[in-house]
C-alpha cells in the first residue's frame, strides 16, 4: 500500500517537473520569436513613394553589411521582406533592389541605382589575390540586374533580358558592359585582377568576351556558336 503511495507521488512529480520544462521551453520561443522579430525590424527601412508614379510606399530590409577587401569601403544590399509580388530572384531573405555603398573613413554612402524598381539578381566581388596569396584586393562590383520586362509579361523575373555591370570598388564608375544577354554561362576573373572574361548566350548565339578592369572596356571578343533549335 506505501509502496503503491509512493509510486502516484512520483509520477506526479514527474508530471509536474515535465510541465514546467514545457513552460520554460514555450517562454524561450516565445522570447527567441520576438528578439528576432526586433532585429529584423531594427533593419526596416521604408522607401518614399516616386512622385512621378505615385504608389504605395515600400517596406524594405537593410542586408548584413559586406567588407570590400583591400578598401576602406562596405555595401549593404536593400531588399524586400518577403519573397513574391511582382518581382522574383530566388533568393531566401527576399529580391535585393539596390545596394548602399559606405565609403572611407568619414563613411559617405551612396547608392548603386537612383531608385529601387530593379531585381538585382546577383552581386559579387571580384578580386585577387596579391603576391602574398593571403591577401585579397577587390579589383570591381559586379553586379547582374533585370531592369526590363523584355517577355512583356508585366513583371520582372529570370525570363528577361540580364544586364551586367561593372562599378569601382565604392560603388562609383557604373558602367553596363551588357545589356542584352539571355543567361550567362559563365564568367572568369584573370589571376591577376586585371580582365573580366563572360560566356553569354544572347538572340541564339553564344558569345565570349573579355572586358578589362581597368577601364571597364571591351578587349576583344568572339561568337562561339550559333544555337540552332531541334525540330
Amino acid at each position: 500500500m506505501e509502496a503503491s503511495r509512493l509510486f502516484i507521488i512520483i509520477n506526479r512529480i514527474n508530471a509536474l517537473v515535465f510541465l514546467l520544462l514545457l513552460i520554460a521551453a514555450s517562454i524561450l520561443f516565445l522570447s527567441t520569436l520576438l528578439a528576432s522579430n526586433h532585429r529584423n525590424d531594427n533593419r526596416t527601412v521604408i522607401v518614399e513613394e516616386d512622385k512621378d508614379n505615385p504608389r504605395e510606399k515600400l517596406e524594405l530590409v537593410l542586408g548584413n553589411m559586406q567588407e570590400i577587401h583591400g578598401h576602406d569601403n562596405y555595401y549593404v544590399e536593400l531588399r524586400t521582406r518577403s519573397e513574391g509580388g511582382k518581382f522574383s530572384s530566388g533568393y531566401g531573405g527576399g529580391e535585393t533592389r539596390n545596394v548602399l555603398f559606405f565609403v572611407g573613413n568619414k563613411l559617405n554612402s551612396r547608392w548603386l541605382y537612383k531608385k529601387h524598381d530593379y531585381l538585382i539578381e546577383r552581386i559579387e566581388i571580384l578580386e585577387h589575390r596579391l603576391n602574398d596569396k593571403n591577401t585579397r584586393r577587390a579589383q570591381a562590383i559586379y553586379i547582374r540586374s533585370i531592369m526590363q520586362d523584355s517577355n512583356n509579361n508585366h513583371e520582372l523575373d529570370s525570363d528577361d533580358k540580364s544586364t551586367i555591370a561593372l562599378t569601382r570598388p565604392d560603388g562609383s564608375g557604373y558602367t553596363e558592359i551588357l545589356s542584352d544577354a539571355d543567361s550567362i554561362i559563365d564568367k572568369e576573373t584573370s589571376s591577376d585582377g586585371k580582365y573580366l572574361t563572360v560566356l553569354y548566350q544572347t538572340k541564339g548565339i553564344v558569345v565570349l568576351k573579355k572586358f578589362s578592369l581597368h577601364n571597364f572596356q571591351l578587349v576583344s571578343e568572339r561568337v562561339i556558336t550559333e544555337l540552332i533549335k531541334a525540330r
